[in-house]
């Protein structure tokens, strides 16, 4: 999925705009507004930016045995029966939840949807499911497409590889790529990360890479702060790895 492709299905789903010149003889603006859920499907997950898999319920279908295979027609058929009683249904749960706005106040740590998340547990709630369950199979969705981002950003890849097995790191742009290369160059097995297309030949691109997926690494323990250098006149970046364990990497720690 490009960029483009994928910046355009975050706008549509958290809500956005824009505007096109109503008539070229004027200087009126016609103003476009989206605001819409979209479903899509793969055999594999399509999205690999971060901010859309933030935006994502990942639903991992099943094949359907052959035996219970059915043809348009008749599901069309079986559809058309079943439309009273569903759409009867959907409107009962709606007026449940109406009656229930304000029950739900999650606590803690909120999810990048964060109304999105409270919807759905007051919807899952009215469903009769037990409270808490769709905050904990939402958060369980959340894990599995941080990983996913994590996985297809060769610059979170590499990141995470050169802070395993220590607990700081600290410099500029340039800095950091040299010694994301330096590593990756001199450890077998991982070349592949910088012959990917999206690894980033610049500093400034990998700092456009690296604020991607900020988020997803701090997800796993690894924080990364900026901090603008006056003298430098740019900023520079310290990772702390959170997971670092002196004794697992052979080395005691030593006490006052």
């Amino acid at each position: 999925m490009s960029e483009i492709t994928a910046d355009q299905l975050c706008r549509a789903v958290t809500g956005s705009g824009f505007t096109k010149r109503t008539l070229y003889a004027n200087d009126d603006d016609f103003i476009y507004n989206m605001k819409r859920a979209v479903g899509y499907n793969g055999i594999n997950i399509a999205a690999t930016r971060p901010d859309l898999l933030d935006r994502i319920l990942n639903i991992e279908l099943k094949p359907i045995d052959k035996q219970r295979r059915k043809k348009l027609k008749s599901l069309y058929k079986k559809f058309e029966e079943i439309l009273p009683y569903l759409l009867g249904y959907i409107f009962e749960v709606i007026v449940k939840v109406l009656n229930r706005i304000g029950e739900v106040n999650l606590d803690g740590a909120l999810p990048r949807m964060a109304d999105f998340a409270e919807m759905g547990e007051l919807i899952a709630r009215c469903l009769g499911y037990e409270e808490g369950k769709f905050t904990e199979v939402y958060n369980a969705n959340i894990g599995f497409t941080n990983e996913e981002a994590l996985n297809a950003s060769p610059v979170a890849s590499g990141v995470q590889h050169l802070m395993d097995g220590q607990a700081t790191w600290t410099g500029f742009n340039a800095d950091l790529l040299s010694a994301l290369n330096e590593m990756i160059d001199r450890t077998p097995g991982i070349k592949w990360i910088s012959k990917d297309k999206e690894w980033p030949n610049t500093p400034i691109k990998l700092s456009y890479k690296l604020t991607e997926v900020i988020p997803n690494l701090l997800n796993i323990g690894i924080v990364i702060e900026r901090t603008y250098d006056d003298h430098k006149k740019s900023n520079r970046i310290t990772i702390v790895n959170n997971n670092y364990q002196p004794e697992a990497n052979g080395l005691k720690q030593q006490g006052n």
